[in-house]
């Protein structure tokens, strides 16, 4: 079993066999706890700990939570949405969907 954590270390996937495999995010030391995400982390922090007490029935209280962040780079610019926009940080999001067709 695995704790949680909105910033995880670990995913998990399952591989060409069948088989559930863990892999390592970040870097991890020996000793340090492997956590993996029960939500999808792009989400507002809000929603993720609805999620969360709704279905696990715990309060998240990591610093991601706590802050309202959502910690994901957005692909199409590159932005940093961590302070809690989940959208484009390049402009509105019918610009960002126009470059991403061009």
């Amino acid at each position: 079993m695995f704790n949680h954590s909105c910033s995880p270390n670990a995913a998990w996937e399952i591989d060409s066999s069948g088989c559930l495999r863990v892999v390592t995010t970040a870097e991890v030391l020996a000793g340090d706890e492997l956590r993996i995400t029960y939500t999808d982390p792009r989400q507002p922090a809000a929603t993720r700990r609805a999620r969360l007490r709704r279905h696990f029935f715990f309060d998240c209280d990591c610093d991601l939570c706590l802050a309202g962040a959502a910690p994901w780079v957005c692909a199409l610019c590159g932005h940093d949405n961590a302070r809690g926009e989940p959208r484009c940080g390049g402009g509105s999001s019918s610009t960002a969907a126009g470059s991403a067709a061009a």
